[in-house]
């Protein structure tokens, strides 16, 4: 299944799996995880005359950039994280280490999607990498 756009442009079944993926990492939560998909797909449907002529890649990664950007304005209770080992990595890190290892994002796409310095994220990616791995028991 594909879902259309007004941009008469297409998301495929994999960017949507990704992205509610890359939802359910900033959350951990299935409801608020869906809700921010659904946010993101909206604010796509709001910046169509913009996203008219864009690539794939490029409506990916403004789908991306639009989940993020709902997840900073959705207003949270604090939730019970139930993974153990990603109790304590920032939601930041979280989102830049899912994007990262299972997206495949590269730190360009990243700096696009976060808005955010190339060092920096390059930084982020590396504190939720030690303290992932330090959570787990091992050393880095």
């Amino acid at each position: 299944m594909r879902f259309y756009l007004k941009t008469k442009q297409w998301l495929t079944d994999q960017d949507l799996k990704e992205g509610h993926g890359f939802a359910f990492a900033l959350s951990f939560s299935e409801t608020v995880s869906e809700q921010l998909v659904m946010e993101a797909i909206g604010l796509l449907n709001l910046r169509r005359a913009e996203l008219s002529e864009v690539s794939g890649a490029e409506l990916r990664l403004a789908f991306f950039q639009s989940i993020y950007k709902s997840f900073l304005t959705l207003k949270r209770t604090p939730t019970t994280i139930q993974h153990q080992y990603l109790q304590g990595i920032d939601p930041l890190r979280r989102a830049c280490l899912f994007l990262r290892h299972k997206v495949y994002c590269d730190i360009d796409e990243l700096v696009k999607i976060f808005s955010q310095d190339r060092h920096l994220l390059m930084n982020e990616l590396n504190l939720g990498r030690q303290t992932l791995i330090e959570a787990m028991g091992m050393e880095f």
